[in-house]
């Protein structure tokens, strides 16, 4: 989707929140959204292209890192850096600027980053529950999610702070 940030039209992603969640992006109390790793936000979020050369080289070296231990697969992101937050009837409207896009799991460090970094705490309690759930075998893996960081907000429409 376009959307108008500073006269000019830009790209950005459009995605459903809850007004109380957008509420506090304006207050400023909220810095990250999180977003699951599905088919549905890789397919978002990835630039195809250099993610299938990531894989290649992933699947070549078993490296996912470049020269400078950043991530391949962070590298892949496309280069949008805006988001469109609205309702499912696009009553109101938040535009906002990400400025980084991390790809983590579901881990004690994780969520710990997220509470150090961020002040977030949602995931504070999950954790927990999948580590216990993979230890007993009853998950194969530890679920992956998107952390978006969240910059300066661009506009809004139909929000009071």
């Amino acid at each position: 989707m376009k959307v108008k940030v500073n006269d000019k039209e830009v790209e950005a992603y459009h995605l459903i929140m809850r007004k109380e969640n957008a509420l506090e992006i304006l207050n400023g109390t909220k810095k990250i959204e999180i977003r699951d790793y599905s088919d549905k936000y890789c397919g978002m979020f990835y630039d195809k292209d250099k993610l299938a050369k990531a894989n290649e080289v992933f699947e070549k070296t078993g490296n996912s890192n470049d020269e400078q231990g950043t991530s391949l697969f962070e590298k892949s992101v496309k280069n949008t850096r805006y988001i469109c937050f609205t309702n499912y009837n696009k009553s109101w409207s938040l535009i906002i600027e990400v400025t980084w896009f991390y790809i983590l799991s579901l881990t004690k460090e994780n969520v710990q980053f997220l509470n150090d970094e961020f002040d977030f705490h949602d995931l504070d309690n999950d954790w927990q529950e999948f580590e216990d759930a993979v230890k007993k075998e009853k998950y194969d893996e530890i679920p992956s999610f998107w952390a978006l960081q969240l910059g300066k907000v661009i506009s809004h429409e139909n929000l009071r702070k």
